[in-house]
C-alpha cells in the first residue's frame, strides 16, 4: 500500500488535494482533540449531538456571517456507498421542504470524499430534555403536536415520510418553537428501493408503527409517521412512551399485537382519543 495515496490510519484511498489523511479519520481526530477545522467556508467549533449515521457539530458560516449546525456522516460510514447517498439524499428531501416547523438547510457539500450539510441552528434542545417540564400542561402539549402533525403534512403532501419521528428528532429554537429535524432516513416516493432494501426495520423502536415492526421499513407509509406522533402525544400524556419491554423482540411483539396501556387519569379525554386512534393497529 502506497502511504502517498492512502490513509495511513484506515487505507483508505486519498483523494486528489487531500491531507495525509482521509476526511473521516481527520474529522474523528479532531473531535477527540476537541479541536477545530475547517469545512468550505465553515469553522467547525464543537459537537452537539450524534445519532446513528450522523453527527452534528456547532459550526460559524463566514459569509453571511452566522452559526448554524452542521451535519456530517459518521466517519465509520464514509465507506458504504448506500450511507453517503442516503445521507445526501437526506439533504436534498428537506431542502425541499420550506415549513416554518421544518428545520432548512442552508448548503450542503463535500469535504475530502465526506458529504455534509449545515442547516438553522435549534439552540433550545430536544423534545426528550423537555418531557417532564411539559407534564400535566394540556394545552402546551396540543399546540405543540398540531403543529408537528402541520409540518408531517406539509412533507407528506410533497411525498416525504420521515420514518424516525421521536422527541430526540423534535427540536426548539430560540423563540420556543417546535422544528421537526433529522429526515435521515425519510423517504420520498421517488427513491431508489435499494436504499431501504437491506435494512429490515427503520426507526426507533418504541416509536415505530405495528406494519413497519412487522414487515421493515419498506412498509412505511404517511399513515406510520401519524403512528409515531401519536406515540410521542401519548408519551407526553402519559409520562412514558406506548410500550415498554426488557428487550427488543418482546417490545416489537407488544407494538405489533397489544394495545398500549390505559392513560393515567386526569389526561383530558379529547387529548387521549387523538392518541388511541393515532396508535390503531391497522393504518386505515
Amino acid at each position: 500500500m502506497n502511504p502517498a495515496t492512502h490513509c495511513p490510519s484506515c487505507g483508505s484511498p486519498l483523494g486528489e488535494g487531500a491531507g495525509d489523511h482521509c476526511a473521516a479519520c481527520a474529522f474523528g481526530e479532531c473531535r477527540e482533540e476537541g479541536g477545530r477545522f475547517s469545512v468550505e467556508g465553515h469553522e467547525v467549533l464543537e459537537e452537539i449531538a450524534r445519532g446513528g449515521a450522523g453527527v452534528i457539530y456547532r459550526a460559524l458560516q463566514l459569509e453571511p456571517r452566522r452559526t448554524v449546525a452542521l451535519k456530517m456522516l459518521l466517519p465509520l460510514h464514509a465507506g458504504s456507498r448506500d450511507m453517503v447517498e442516503r445521507f445526501r439524499r437526506e439533504a436534498e428531501l428537506v431542502a425541499s421542504l420550506d415549513h416554518p416547523a421544518i428545520l432548512p438547510v442552508y448548503a450542503s457539500g463535500e469535504h475530502d470524499g465526506m458529504p455534509w450539510f449545515s442547516m438553522k441552528l435549534a439552540p433550545g434542545g430536544s423534545l426528550a430534555d423537555r418531557m417532564a417540564s411539559l407534564r400535566g400542561r394540556w394545552h402546551d402539549i396540543a399546540a405543540l403536536v398540531a403543529a408537528l402533525a402541520d409540518a408531517l403534512q406539509f412533507a407528506h403532501a410533497r411525498g416525504v415520510l420521515h420514518r424516525d419521528l421521536k422527541p430526540g428528532n423534535v427540536l426548539f429554537e430560540a423563540d420556543g418553537r417546535a422544528c421537526v429535524s433529522d429526515f435521515g432516513i425519510a423517504k420520498s416516493g421517488d427513491d431508489d428501493a435499494g436504499l431501504t432494501r437491506t435494512l429490515n426495520v427503520l426507526g426507533t423502536p418504541a416509536y415505530l408503527s405495528p406494519e413497519v415492526a412487522e414487515r421493515g421499513g419498506r412498509a412505511a407509509t404517511t399513515a406510520s409517521d401519524i403512528y409515531a406522533l401519536g406515540a410521542v402525544l401519548y408519551e407526553l400524556l402519559a409520562g412514558h412512551p406506548p410500550f415498554r419491554a426488557e428487550n427488543l423482540t418482546n417490545l416489537l411483539a407488544q407494538v405489533a399485537a397489544h394495545p398500549p396501556e390505559a392513560l393515567p387519569a386526569g389526561v383530558p379525554r379529547d387529548l387521549g382519543v387523538i392518541a388511541r386512534h393515532a396508535l390503531a393497529k391497522e393504518p386505515e
